[in-house]
């Protein structure tokens, strides 16, 4: 699945780079060519930030605008991978403990899926004051690829993404798919389901083909939109109630925390 994303470079140890005996001579070229565009990427990337260029931001749709309170996240690493402290805060809220190995170890499990089903899992903590919801995410490997936009992907034809946060009956619950780019999907929280559809528009003179984010609707209107444009950030509806604001902020940063898997 694919996102619109700003530069987020991922830093991950690949066993082609090993030795001569964990890969080929053709995997360790690709694998180094990679690495090489990626560096390059990086320098770009600096010398643009320091040339006063604006960063490429979603617009929020009008609706949402003037129905929410806007949280910018704040403290976010430009890296991602299992060697990057990617904790960042979210208003009033914070990410912590972002765990992307989660799916290696043994009796992996999440949203009824085993290892095989999935491309990517990771967890986190989502921290509101002295109160911390688990959170998981896992990106399907049935339907191949789910776009995201330059936030991040789920690359392919039909992928899906499913996070959930908190425990038992009580935990909320977000799927989004990517059929063959037309990306949509729904949030459950508090015995109420909302419409999950993208967001295109950017301050850009252009859009992406990508979502730059998303927008969440319930029957009573707008609930909530997030970026996923680096570094992001949230919408939240001033209707909803503490619980509901916390349970979908935590949702929403499972979204901007999604990478698209690399294919080994």
């Amino acid at each position: 699945m694919r996102l619109a994303r700003n530069f987020a470079p991922r830093v991950q140890w690949d066993e082609a780079l090993a030795g001569p005996d964990e890969g080929d001579d053709e995997r360790r070229g690709e694998t180094m060519a990679r690495y090489v565009s990626s560096l390059q990427v990086a320098v770009v990337a600096v010398l643009l930030g320091g040339s006063g260029c604006a960063t490429l931001r979603m617009v929020p749709p009008g609706d949402v605008a003037r129905q929410s309170e806007v949280f910018e996240a704040t403290e976010r690493s430009s890296m991602t991978g299992s060697f990057v402290d990617e904790s960042f805060v979210l208003g009033p809220y914070q990410v912590a403990e972002v765990d992307r190995d989660w799916n290696r170890g043994s009796g992996f499990s999440v949203a009824g899926f085993s290892k095989d089903d999935t491309r990517t899992a990771y967890t986190f903590q989502f921290v509101d004051r002295a109160e911390k919801l688990p959170a998981q995410c896992t990106s399907l490997t049935e339907r191949k690829g789910l776009s995201l936009g330059k936030a991040g992907s789920l690359s392919s034809q039909d992928a899906r993404l499913v996070c959930t946060c908190g425990v038992g009956d009580g935990a909320a619950r977000l799927e989004l798919e990517d059929r063959r780019g037309d990306h949509a999907g729904r949030v459950a929280l508090a015995g109420r389901t909302f419409d999950l559809t993208s967001v295109h528009e950017t301050t850009a003179a252009w859009s992406p083909g990508e979502p730059a984010g998303f927008r969440v609707d319930g029957a009573e209107g707008p609930a909530a939109a997030v970026e996923v444009l680096r570094p992001g950030r949230i919408w939240l509806s001033k209707s909803l109630d503490d619980g509901e604001r916390r349970q979908l902020a935590c949702l929403l940063a499972g979204v901007m925390l999604y990478v698209e898997p690399t294919d080994d």
